[in-house]
């Protein structure tokens, strides 16, 4: 007797239906997939191609977003730890941790903040790489290299929270370092750490001011 799989899903992980699929279709499956919790089909998808990194051609999410917000730790981890995936922005600037936030998975949040996973820096030019979030020297030299590395130090902290969006804290991180220009002492003083909990202090009272339409009474006395 032949048993026929009543699952559309696992019907199309059948590897000859796999060799005639484009990337983009692919790309669909895995993130199906994500969102499920089938690590399986995810290894079968992967060991077909899939790249665990495309991402979905409409809004920019990729599996490890749909895992995130499905609350899926055990996806989260495998495709993070196993499969290499990283973390990109969606077509609205988010990260899979906002996903993670918005959707109250703690675990799987946790879990993303405890990873040192590299944020997307395409609108950092000048910045040079920072492998990891570690506290930067306070008492560092702010010539430009090192303004550009600690600019993205500090944009790495604050959207690793997972509160505020990608281009929020992006504008929000590049006004507070090239705009209000504060004295040099008060980057030798302060921590990358101390100086996101500020960032992230400000954009949140931006946020309350506008709620309240108060927002030309919001005066900052550093």
């Amino acid at each position: 007797m032949v048993v026929v799989d009543s699952d559309p899903l696992q019907l199309k992980l059948k590897p000859d239906f796999l060799k005639a699929l484009p990337q983009a279709a692919l790309t669909g499956l895995l993130c199906e997939c994500a969102a499920s919790g089938d690590i399986a089909g995810l290894r079968v998808l992967i060991h077909a191609g899939a790249e665990v990194n495309a991402a979905t051609a409409y809004d920019m999410r990729t599996p490890l977003h749909l895992a995130a917000a499905a609350g899926k730790l055990d996806v989260v981890k495998f495709l993070i730890a196993e499969c290499g995936a990283s973390l990109q922005q969606d077509r609205f600037g988010l990260l899979p941790i906002h996903d993670a936030v918005e959707n109250s998975h703690t675990e799987v949040r946790r879990y993303l903040q405890s990873q040192k996973l590299a944020v997307p820096q395409q609108s950092l030019q000048k910045r040079r790489r920072v492998d990891s979030v570690e506290t930067l020297n306070a008492n560092t030299d702010r010539d430009n290299d090192n303004t550009d590395e600690l600019m993205g130090t500090v944009f790495e902290l604050v959207v690793k929270e997972g509160v505020f969006s990608y281009t929020t804290v992006h504008a929000e991180v590049k006004h507070f370092f090239q705009v209000l220009r504060f004295h040099e002492i008060y980057f030798k003083h302060f921590t990358p750490m101390q100086i996101a909990k500020h960032v992230h202090c400000l954009i949140a009272a931006k946020h309350v001011a506008r709620a309240t339409d108060d927002i030309g009474g919001l005066e900052f006395d550093f």
